[in-house]
């Protein structure tokens, strides 16, 4: 097979494909072609997807449970595909993410990956870090309950690197809070930390990665980044670029 080394199949940072679309991904790749709208024009582009033209496939999700049930990893790597996984593995937390499972499994699923495509292929995300209040008086939360429980669990499997950013209020966010609000849902209110506070949250992630072997990226955080500073040990991650 001759690869292109330019071109990357990421799926999908629209949506989680391996979480709910497998079987439709699976198929395209059969066909050798993905038809994909741009949201903001509705324009259709055909973008190939066949073997001879893609380096890479790059999977991002916070359930592999379809995806690893239905092998579609054996079956893409029959087909001569080199597979990269971002697996998204937070506290958990039934609030903030309903509708997954539990850390349990995810970290189980963690295992999955690991055997089938080694460590090397694999970037864990804790992402987003997020703080938080259940109500306007109430005291502040945060996300981070479990990331020494996932960190310890990752090392030993051999994963390397940990992806991490924090909480950006994004329209899709606020419109999920406006309707947890509607249906009586209980209250959420995300609060902002201050710069000196992300630094001491990254630093502190940071300190116990090193211990651990791994090494921590900010994603998206380019002024975080800056006020670091130079010999802080953590990296600026590279952004994936591919068709959807």
């Amino acid at each position: 097979m001759s690869l292109n080394p330019a071109k990357i199949l990421s799926a999908s940072r629209r949506t989680d494909i391996p979480g709910f679309y497998m079987d439709w991904f699976m198929e395209r790749i059969r066909l050798g072609f993905f038809e994909v709208k741009n949201p903001y024009t509705r324009k259709m582009t055909t973008v190939d997807a066949s073997k001879d033209s893609l380096h890479s496939i790059v999977f991002w999700s916070k359930n592999y449970e379809a995806f690893l049930r239905m092998k579609a990893g054996e079956k893409l790597n029959r087909l001569g595909f080199n597979l990269y996984f971002n697996f998204t593995i937070n506290s958990e937390s039934p609030l903030l993410e309903p509708g997954i499972p539990s850390l349990h499994q995810r970290l189980d699923q963690l295992k999955a990956l690991v055997s089938l495509s080694g460590p090397e292929n694999i970037a864990w995300r804790f992402d987003p870090i997020c703080f938080y209040k259940t109500g306007p008086d109430g005291c502040e939360k945060d996300n981070l309950s479990d990331f020494l429980i996932i960190s310890k669990h990752a090392s030993e499997l051999g994963i390397k690197k940990c992806v991490t950013s924090f909480l950006d209020m994004y329209p899709k966010i606020r419109k999920r809070l406006e309707f947890l609000s509607r249906q009586k849902e209980a209250p959420l209110y995300f609060t902002e930390p201050s710069p000196e506070k992300k630094i001491q949250v990254i630093q502190w992630m940071e300190k116990h990665l090193s211990k651990l072997g791994m090494q921590l990226s900010l994603c998206c955080e380019k002024e975080l980044f800056s006020g670091l500073g130079k010999g802080a040990g953590i990296l600026e991650n590279a952004v994936w670029m591919g068709a959807f």
